[in-house]
């Protein structure tokens, strides 16, 4: 996820073109898309609650637990998200 391209280069490009039927530009696809914005965000949530877990478990903190519950609800929400075979 976080290894994706910084700056835009060609092949980024192809997939905001419209093509014929023939192969040849008829238009664009442009303006914002919610396309990754599921994997982006899950990915981003995951970060949280690892960055939580390790900073409580060095910290005495009685929610190492409750963190440990969120962690497991999350992961069978990821697995829910992306079944297996998409992953």
């Amino acid at each position: 996820m976080f290894s994706g391209t910084v700056h835009a280069n060609v092949r980024d490009l192809e997939r905001a073109l419209i093509l014929d039927a023939e192969g040849e530009v008829t238009g664009f696809n442009y303006g914002p898309t919610d396309a990754g914005l599921d994997t982006l965000l899950l990915t981003a949530m995951e970060s949280l609650i690892l960055c939580l877990r390790g900073a409580f478990s060095v910290l005495p903190s009685p929610c190492q637990s409750a963190l440990d519950a969120i962690h497991q609800e999350f992961t069978s929400l990821h697995e829910e998200v992306f079944p297996e075979n998409e992953t």
